[in-house]
């Protein structure tokens, strides 16, 4: 039952990239305890049906990503200039602390590891 469900999806990448943005949409309507996924919805939406095997066109793919990170940009712009305008500092050496905290703790763990720096490179 569940294969032939699933065969026009697999065989049909656009019908599959129209689907998953549909359902993704409906997914992030829908609101639980005041918090709705929004257009995230699409993206987690996409990461179930590459799970289950379903393909779109790269370009879509590519497209969609595109679009996600410009709207989530245009979404928090103000609010995040905002933030930034106030508590810049801050926020910035709490970057710096973090960033800088993961570099040491990959590098001392690649030292005693005895990892290859391009492995560690990419741990971190």
């Amino acid at each position: 039952m569940v294969n032939t469900v699933f065969d026009p999806l697999l065989n049909n990448p656009l019908l599959t990239l129209f689907i998953v943005v549909g359902l993704g949409l409906l997914l992030g309507k829908l609101e639980i305890g005041g918090i709705s996924l929004g257009s995230s919805g699409v993206i987690f939406t996409a990461l179930l049906a590459g799970h289950l095997g379903c393909s779109v066109p790269q370009e879509a793919g590519t497209i969609g990503l595109v679009l996600f990170v410009y709207c989530v940009g245009v979404g928090a712009g103000g609010r995040f200039l905002g933030a930034l305008k106030r508590e810049g500092s801050q926020l910035a050496s709490l970057a710096l602390i973090v960033v800088g905290g993961g570099a040491l703790l990959t590098w001392g763990l690649a030292h005693v590891l005895d990892l290859d720096a391009g492995l560690a490179t990419g741990i971190f």
